[in-house]
C-alpha cells in the first residue's frame, strides 16, 4: 500500500507554497493572454488559491502529529496557536481588501476585473479566516482535554536507553 504524501519539513512547506504561487500566477497569465482582461482569471485565481490552502492543510504535518491517518476535515494546522495567528492574519487581509473597494484613485480608475478581483479576494480571505479561527478553537479545546506531560529534571532522570548518562 502506498503511503500518503505528507510534507513535514519547513523547507518542503516553503517549496509547496512558493511553487503553488508560481503555478497559479502562470495560469492567470495564460488566461489573460488568451482571453484578454476577462473575469475568467479572477475565478481561476480564487479557486486555485483556495485549493492550494485546503490541499496544503491536508498534507502538511506538525512534528507531534501522526503521519499516516488523514486529518479531521476541520483541522487546518498542527497547533491551536498557529491556527489563531493565521486566522488573525486572514481576518486583517479580509478587512483591508474590503476597505480597498471603497477607496478610489483618480489616476487609476477601478476596472470591472479589478473590482471583481477585490470582491473575490475578500470572500476568499473571509473563508480562510473562518476555517483557521474554527480550527484554532477546536484545537484549543482538544489540547485542554489532554493531560500535561510531567516535567522531569534531566539531572535527576535515569540514563538513556543506550547506557550513557546525561550531561550535567
Amino acid at each position: 500500500m502506498r503511503k500518503p504524501l505528507r510534507i513535514t519539513t519547513v523547507r518542503g512547506k516553503w517549496a509547496y507554497a512558493v511553487g503553488g504561487w508560481c503555478v497559479v500566477g502562470l495560469g492567470v497569465r495564460a488566461i489573460i493572454a488568451t482571453t484578454g482582461n476577462s473575469l475568467a482569471w479572477v475565478v481561476f485565481s480564487t479557486v486555485a488559491d483556495l485549493a492550494l490552502y485546503l490541499v496544503g492543510a491536508r498534507i502538511f504535518r506538525g512534528a507531534d502529529e501522526l503521519r499516516d491517518p488523514p486529518r479531521p476535515w476541520w483541522r487546518m494546522t498542527a497547533r491551536a496557536k498557529l491556527s489563531r495567528r493565521l486566522g488573525i492574519l486572514f481576518g486583517f487581509l479580509t478587512v483591508t481588501t474590503t476597505l480597498s473597494l471603497f477607496v478610489g484613485n483618480s489616476r487609476h480608475p477601478r476596472t470591472e476585473s479589478a473590482t471583481a478581483s477585490a470582491v473575490a479576494g475578500a470572500i476568499e480571505f473571509l473563508v480562510l479566516t473562518v476555517l483557521y479561527v474554527t480550527s484554532g478553537r477546536r484545537l484549543k479545546r482538544l489540547e485542554a482535554q489532554q493531560p500535561t506531560p510531567e516535567k522531569v529534571d534531566p539531572a535527576l532522570s535515569a540514563p538513556f536507553d543506550d547506557g550513557w548518562p546525561r550531561a550535567r
